[in-house]
């Protein structure tokens, strides 16, 4: 995944999700009997969002020629911030590479 596909595709995830648990919360809030449903399906959004994060994540490590396994950098302090600044502005490898073909040139 290239960074303007990755960019695009995180940061729409986060408002869709954003806007969406907010909808939630201010439904909870309306509704005090149904707090605890609402409450499940904002875990449920939150646990998709950690996995399609995570899976966005890897694709992009795999068009900078690294494994999927870095993307535990992500629990690190400190070293998370530049490790998401090392995915959203670093070039992927030109060409093919160990993880398929360039996604530029197709």
């Amino acid at each position: 995944m290239n960074r303007k596909s990755y960019i695009y595709r995180s940061f729409f995830l986060s408002v869709v999700l954003c806007v969406v648990q907010g909808i939630l919360t201010f439904a909870a809030e309306t509704f005090g009997a149904l707090d605890l449903l609402f409450s499940i399906i904002a875990f449920v959004l939150g646990i998709f969002q950690l996995a399609a994060n995570i899976m966005m994540g890897v694709r992009r490590l795999h068009d900078l020629d690294k494994c999927g396994w870095w993307m535990l950098l992500l629990i690190v302090p400190l070293v998370n911030l530049f490790f998401c600044l090392y995915l959203l502005f670093f070039k992927g490898t030109e060409g093919p590479n160990e993880y398929g073909d360039d996604p530029l040139q197709q």
